[in-house]
């Protein structure tokens, strides 16, 4: 369960009860708090912010007062961070544990998945998937570097119960590159390697953990009926989070259709040039 990792965490110390002021990390040597934040809403520290209102170390209303900063184009809207510290990976990754395909985090997801497979289209790129990636040749893309012509599969992987029919074809054209082919030309397959130059051709010739552990979940959510999600759902405390936080994860069902209607389209169609 999650708990048997969560319950190491001491969270009353990311949160300060009085200033309802919250924290991104703890500094051991100096025995206190570091990083004042109001964390993103799309951000990967959603979950963390789930299990401080779960354990009960901070209020339902943090999940309220998270930045919410948007970032508008074409006839889409995400939230910040967007294309900026992390890509993909930072607003959807969350989503391999909960549910979130049809609330407010989700709604980012699905409309920043929808740019990226636009602007592929409107380049005329055979594949699209911008996240935190290793550059082929080159080191990671942290610090929100992500080159246009970098692409990663976990990226796509992360959106396949949104968009199936576009991550599929992503995924086999990916493949049909050569991302899937052994490092060592006769060696064994890991699947996916991490990232493919759009430009060169080149593909990279490692496999990340995290980039892998991110495909790999997704794909079980999407080709087990969530199977991820249910299982991490079982744990009490995780229960006790999300009646805590009640309508603010409550589904939209309508939004379902939305994502749907976009999936039949071809290629991202429904958006203006970027």
């Amino acid at each position: 369960p999650a708990s048997a990792l969560v319950d190491r965490v001491e969270w009353k110390w990311l949160y300060h009860s009085e200033t309802g002021q919250g924290y991104y990390g703890y500094d051991l040597l100096n025995d206190q708090p570091v990083g004042p934040t109001k964390f993103w809403l799309a951000g990967d520290t959603r979950t963390a912010v789930f299990f401080l209102i779960a354990t009960g170390a901070a209020p339902p209303e943090l999940w309220d007062r998270m930045e919410r900063r948007k970032i508008e184009t074409a006839d889409l809207t995400f939230y910040a961070p967007g294309y900026e510290w992390g890509g993909l990976f930072m607003q959807a990754m969350d989503g391999i544990f909960l549910d979130e395909r049809t609330t407010e985090a989700g709604r980012s997801v699905a409309d920043l998945a929808w740019h990226q497979i636009g602007f592929a289209q409107a380049r005329g790129l055979p594949a699209w998937g911008w996240s935190n990636c290793n550059i082929p040749n080159a080191g990671y893309t942290e610090g929100g570097f992500l080159p246009w012509w970098v692409v990663t599969p976990h990226a796509s992987a992360l959106v396949i119960e949104y968009y199936p029919g576009h991550v599929i074809r992503n995924l086999r054209n990916l493949e049909a590159m050569g991302m899937r082919q052994p490092v060592s030309g006769t060696g064994p397959s890991y699947g996916f390697r991490d990232s493919l130059n759009l430009y060169t051709k080149i593909c990279d010739n490692r496999y990340l953990a995290l980039d892998q552990a991110m495909l790999f979940l997704s794909l079980a959510n999407y080709t087990r009926d969530g199977l991820v999600r249910s299982h991490f759902a079982k744990d009490p405390l995780v229960e006790a989070g999300i009646q805590r936080l009640g309508k603010r994860l409550a589904p939209d069902v309508a939004w379902l259709r939305e994502w749907r209607r976009r999936d039949a389209l071809p290629g991202g169609a429904a958006l203006k040039p970027c």
